[in-house]
């Protein structure tokens, strides 16, 4: 009987590259402080402040702080480097972007002179995260080998395989079975074939080298209002568009360790994931005294409705071609595809800010997020899918918690030079308990700022680093997975230009 598995199970089955699962949720979860110069420049901590375009993203209530029009872009230049440490071997990789950060135009109108003072109306968009970066993995391994997840995915766990090899997933196992890296017995058990096993059981060990590129970003267009009652409360809403397009290539490579030939395989998946999210956020300023103004914001879950679009191929020493999925008669099978979606958590920012006269400002955020609670709605999914997607979703709420970000920024004006300097630390979003309970983030960040009556120019620079380990695959009969530890380090520089009329 052909072997009935869901088309998200042959893409969530990829040991690197895949699709619908915790890993995914945090992706789309995680979001770093985008938008102006001057709001990266202050470590992203407007909540409190205002008048600048990223208010849309932070706190809708600083639009209210507007008096007059503007429009403002933001290029970027960004820099990513990873380097990684698996069984011994160290590695690193970078890779550079070139993007445009922000884009926004306010318009401002007057109320009158007591009571609703004014507001304005803001549109635009400012990135909430990039996801460009490279990876590069390489180690020894003298336990196991990539064949023996797929080994352990064919036989379904203890049991025995489909006795027909055709009915194998035909993204992964069914690659591994006809580049030869598996085999099957006469008791309808698949196995890791005699050459890799052979090089294991007589400590010959395996060279393991995992090459990922990776690009995408999370745009959020946003239409926003913010109004001014007395110069004392500033209020605004905003309704979000988030534009997500995330792309991987993976290459898994083994070799013998001893001579460095290529000897076994080498497995390419891909990904490419794009959707849209909604949302809408609400804010609250108060200025109780002249100096001090505190803030308050929430940021609805956003509802992503997404794509994944998936594809894979295998070259194996065995086989004088490459490999890609077929279908029972032997025709190429086009890329998979598969429409999902996915909720991210709320946030709720909590701003004060401290404004000495024209001279200086000092600004701090503090942001909670409950990373459990992202998941993947049931409602809309047959029952063989919607029984992993229930797994998945009680995997999110046992690996992932809820945590504190801390923003702050302090800004000093020289007539109409402005200096500023900022930091973030983004708590660890992941259990205790877990491997990855200490991978938190910290950012800082610094700038200088000129302005005019009509125009002003602000530039800043943003570095972010943090670390974490990262599962290259999982197997029933190991405690302790193979893993590398990725210490990663991203630098931007951008330059906002602002007119004013």
């Amino acid at each position: 009987m052909k072997r009935l598995i869901p088309l998200f199970i042959v893409l969530a089955i990829c040991a690197v590259t895949s699709g619908q699962n915790q890993v995914d949720a945090l992706r789309y979860s995680q979001l770093f402080p985008g938008g102006t110069a001057r709001s990266v420049a202050l470590g992203g901590a407007f909540g409190a402040l205002g008048g600048d375009f990223y208010s849309a993203s932070q706190n809708p209530a600083g639009l209210g702080v507007y008096r007059g029009s503007e429009i403002t872009l933001t290029p970027e230049i960004y820099y990513n480097s990873v380097s990684s440490r698996y069984n011994g071997t160290s590695s690193e990789d970078f890779r550079t972007n070139f993007n445009f950060n922000n884009f926004g135009y306010v318009t401002a109108f007057d109320f009158g002179k007591r009571g609703l003072i004014g507001g304005s109306l803001a549109i635009g968009f400012n990135r909430l995260n990039n996801f460009h970066s490279n990876v590069y993995i390489e180690g020894n391994n003298t336990q196991s080998t990539l064949a023996d997840f797929y080994v352990q995915s064919a036989n379904y766990g203890e049991g025995s395989g489909p006795v027909d090899p055709m009915d194998l997933l035909p993204f992964s196992e069914q690659l591994f079975y006809e580049g030869y890296i598996m085999d099957i017995d006469n008791a309808g058990r698949y196995y890791v074939s005699t050459d890799i096993r052979d090089s294991l059981t007589n400590n010959l060990n395996i060279d393991q080298a995992n090459a990922l590129d990776r690009s995408g970003k999370i745009n959020e267009w946003t239409l926003a209002m913010g109004f001014n009652y007395e110069h004392i409360v500033y209020f605004g809403f905003s309704l979000n568009m988030n534009f997500l397009d995330y792309h991987e290539n993976s290459v898994f490579s083994e070799y013998d360790a001893l001579t460095s030939n290529w000897r076994y395989f080498r497995y390419n998946e891909s990904l490419d994931v794009t959707g849209t999210g909604y949302s809408a956020k609400f804010g609250l300023i108060l200025k109780p005294i002249k100096f001090l103004r505190l803030g308050i914001a929430y940021h609805t879950p956003v509802g992503y409705y997404l794509t994944d679009t998936y594809d894979a191929s295998l070259q194996s020493p065995h086989v004088n071609q490459v490999l890609v999925p077929r279908d029972y008669d032997g025709y190429a099978l086009d890329a998979g595809v598969f429409d999902y979606r996915i909720v991210t958590p709320g946030k709720t920012v909590g701003s004060l800010g401290l404004m000495l006269g024209k001279l200086m400002i000092f600004s701090t955020d503090v942001e909670y997020m409950n990373y459990a609670y992202m998941h993947f709605p049931l409602q809309d999914l047959n029952v063989e899918d919607r029984g992993y997607f229930s797994d998945v979703n009680s995997d999110i709420k046992n690996i992932y918690n809820n945590t504190l970000n801390l923003k702050t920024g302090l800004e000093m004006r020289l007539n109409k030079l402005y200096l500023r300097g900022g930091f973030a630390y983004f708590g660890s979003p992941y259990q205790a308990n877990g491997a990855n309970r200490d991978a938190y983030q910290l950012m800082y960040s610094g700038g200088i700022g000129f302005r005019e009556e009509h125009f002003f120019l602000d530039l800043a620079v943003a570095y972010r680093t943090s670390e974490e380990m990262q599962v290259l695959y999982s197997l029933d009969n190991l405690a302790n997975p193979p893993s590398a530890k990725l210490t990663s380090g991203s630098l931007k520089a951008m330059a906002t230009f602002g007119f004013r009329f």
